[in-house]
């Protein structure tokens, strides 16, 4: 996506495994346990010469930005209302 001078690149996917089916108490308890893994790249830059920010020539920002998510996800599985909590950890 390219807009006044900025351009910007994004690309991710995650996934999730419900482990709750695996667990002796799946049809004790109303929860649902999950794990999920996600990973994004952002690449970008921002040309400042046309802006005089910066004196110079071919004066830019470039930034190339990966980044792994992992959480675990925990819901109740309530008729009427649900709560959600999680914890997680992100490493760039």
């Amino acid at each position: 996506m390219e807009f006044e001078g900025a351009s910007v690149g994004l690309i991710g996917f995650g996934l999730q495994h419900d482990f709750t089916k695996l667990l002796p108490a799946d049809k004790i308890l109303p929860v649902a346990i999950s794990a999920v893994i996600g990973y994004t790249k952002v690449n970008g830059d921002y040309d400042l010469e046309d802006f005089n920010l910066v004196q110079g020539n071919d004066q830019r920002i470039e930034a190339n930005i990966s980044t792994w998510a992992f959480n675990a996800v925990v819901s109740t599985k309530l008729p009427i209302i649900n709560f959600y909590g999680g914890l997680g950890l992100c490493n760039r």
